[in-house]
C-alpha cells in the first residue's frame, strides 16, 4: 500500500528513465555534479571540490533572490 510519493521540484532525465518527477526508481540524483576524484583534488587535500561545491551553492543562494 502507497502512502505517499517523493517529487522533485524539477523533472529528472536520465539515460537509464523516462523524464520524470518521482523519485521511486530513478533515485536520488545531484543537481550539481561536482567531480572529487580528480589528480588535483587529491593532492590539494580536497581544496578544488570544496571551493567548487561553495561557488555553486554561493550561484544558487544569489539566484533565488
Amino acid at each position: 500500500m502507497t502512502l505517499a510519493l517523493q517529487v522533485r521540484p524539477k523533472i529528472i532525465s536520465t539515460p537509464e528513465y523516462p523524464p520524470s518527477r518521482l523519485i521511486e526508481n530513478v533515485g536520488v540524483r545531484p543537481d550539481i555534479q561536482v567531480d572529487y576524484m580528480t589528480k588535483d583534488n587529491l593532492l590539494q587535500l580536497g581544496k578544488p571540490y570544496v571551493d567548487a561545491f561553495t561557488a555553486a551553492i554561493v550561484d544558487l543562494i544569489t539566484k533565488s533572490k
